[in-house]
C-alpha cells in the first residue's frame, strides 16, 4: 500500500522530499509526498498533544500515587489487610495474614507430595527416590509444625 500525500507546488518546493506529478487538476500540477515510515512531515503534521501535567513535578506525583494505587490493589487482590499508615507502627494482621497465606501453601505442596508418595508402587517408595521423597516430607512437616507455633 503506497500511502502519499497529494501537495500543490508551491508546497512541494518547501519541502526536500522527491517527488512525481500524480495529476493535474484546475490547470494546477498535484504532487505526491513519498510516506516514509517513524517520519513526521511538515506539511502532514497535527497540533501537538496538549501536556497532562505542567510541571515534572507533577507528573512525578502522579506517578508516585499510581503506584501506590497498584501495590494497594495487588494487596487487596491476594486477601492482605493495608499496611499501617505509619511506617513504625507493626502491621500484626498484615503480618499473621501472611504468615497464614504461607501456612496454607506449606500444607498444600505437603499434601499433593503425600498423594504423589502413595500412588506409587512399593518398589517405588523403596527406592532412593522415594526415601528422598520422604525425607523431604518429614522435613516440610516440621517446618509446618514450626509455623504453627508462631500462631
Amino acid at each position: 500500500m503506497n500511502l502519499s500525500a497529494e501537495v500543490t507546488l508551491p508546497e512541494m518546493l518547501h519541502s526536500q522530499n522527491i517527488f512525481h506529478v500524480i495529476g493535474v487538476r484546475g490547470g494546477k500540477k498535484t504532487f505526491a509526498i513519498p510516506l516514509k515510515r517513524h517520519v513526521t512531515h511538515d506539511i502532514i503534521s497535527s497540533m501537538p498533544t496538549p501536556r497532562r501535567y505542567a510541571s515534572r513535578a507533577e507528573q512525578q506525583r502522579a506517578y508516585r500515587e499510581r503506584q501506590a494505587e497498584a501495590r494497594q490493589a495487588e494487596r487487596a487482590a491476594k486477601g492482605l489487610p493495608t499496611a499501617p499508615a505509619i511506617p513504625t507502627m507493626p502491621g500484626t494482621a498484615r503480618w499473621e495474614a501472611l504468615i497464614a497465606g504461607a501456612l496454607s501453601a506449606l500444607d498444600a505442596s505437603r499434601d499433593e507430595m503425600q498423594v504423589y508418595f502413595d500412588e506409587r508402587s512399593e518398589n517405588w517408595q523403596e527406592s532412593e527416590r522415594g526415601d528422598e521423597l520422604r525425607e523431604r516430607i518429614e522435613a516440610l512437616e516440621k517446618i509446618i509444625e514450626s509455623f504453627e507455633e508462631l500462631d
